[in-house]
């Protein structure tokens, strides 16, 4: 049996998050702290994140391997200094430093072949064939991307809203849910034309948009054909980004998955994704995810010291084996 310690580190734009697995004993430790994105905030500041949740998760651990799976980061642009980083931190760890993209594939399906698509604040989808083959589509973020992310949604609300201010849009319960339920101030019953202006005023985020696609949501279980539409056009998008990845590997019959907070809260999306697959001929077999992105990013550190061996030894343990 394989022994040793594996760290996997998912480390995100909002969270960091460790899991530490000794393969031997079983024991393990987890912890979260704040986020580290590689482009965003540097490396500096992740490889501090880093250090931190390591630490927190299992204090003094000394990892013989470990699996870094950061948002921000791309190889082309970061693999050097991300290697040096590695090696100041671990220095006779076996490591690899990927896009969090992928340690949240090996989590959600179990590091088998398969495509993952995340319908979260942003749109991404990454797969792995049954050689080896890799292929993405989209991750351009929120100025020409974004596709059927719950960014996306709240915009396109918020598009929806403008041309009804100008009369020119149908009736819609979100005209008058959005500004009751996101208000301005103390004045929840704004004029549209109002609360419209004030989102500029108060400078809202890529994350304050996208918490509208819960509204949007909302809206769209209550029968409004508005809401219910923005969600069929996000599945539709969710599905043609699936269907891209798949082509790209030149597969058939690979599973396929959905991760994101916008497709685990909106089966409306996610249904509107099968019917696109099913109309554009895709071959993928949907299921649930298996697990989450740091227990893929465990896998990921497993295989990197014992190959299939450490691998299912991870998984045994994740399971709740011994």
């Amino acid at each position: 049996m394989v022994h040793g310690v594996v760290l996997g580190v998912d480390a995100g734009g909002t969270r960091t998050r460790a899991l530490v697995l000794d393969l031997a004993t079983g024991a393990r430790g987890r912890a979260t702290t704040d986020g580290a994105n590689w482009t965003v905030h540097g490396a500096p500041h992740c490889v501090a994140r880093i250090r931190e949740v390591a630490a927190m998760a299992y204090p003094g651990v000394r990892p013989d391997s470990v699996a870094l799976c950061v948002a921000g980061y791309y190889p082309r642009d970061h693999a050097a200094e991300a290697g040096e980083a590695v090696r100041s931190l671990w220095p006779r760890a076996f490591a690899v430093v990927r896009p969090d993209i992928q340690g949240a594939w090996a989590g959600a399906l179990d590091c088998e072949p398969g495509i993952l698509a995340i319908c979260g604040t942003g749109s991404i989808a990454f797969g792995r064939g049954r050689t080896g083959a890799e292929a993405r589509a989209g991750g351009w973020g929120p100025l020409f991307g974004d596709t059927g992310s719950a960014y996306w949604v709240g915009l396109a609300a918020l598009r929806y809203l403008a041309e009804a201010a100008d009369g020119m849009a149908t009736d819609s319960d979100l005209a008058v849910r959005l500004p009751t339920a996101r208000p301005h101030g103390d004045a929840p019953n704004a004029r549209l034309r109002e609360w419209l202006r004030g989102i500029y005023r108060l400078e809202w985020n890529r994350e304050r948009i996208a918490g509208l696609a819960s509204d949007v949501v909302a809206s769209a279980r209550t029968g409004d054909a508005v809401a219910a539409g923005l969600l069929e056009q996000a599945g539709i998008a969710m599905g043609r980004l699936i269907t891209a990845v798949e082509q790209r590997l030149g597969e058939s019959d690979l599973s396929a998955t959905f991760t994101g907070g916008l497709a685990e809260n909106s089966p409306e999306v996610t249904d509107a994704a099968a019917r696109e697959l099913a109309r554009a001929g895709s071959t993928v077999r949907l299921q649930p995810p298996r697990r989450t992105a740091v227990e893929g990013a465990v896998l990921l550190a497993a295989e990197v010291l014992g190959g299939a061996e450490a691998q299912s030894r991870a998984r045994a343990l994740l399971d709740g084996g011994r």
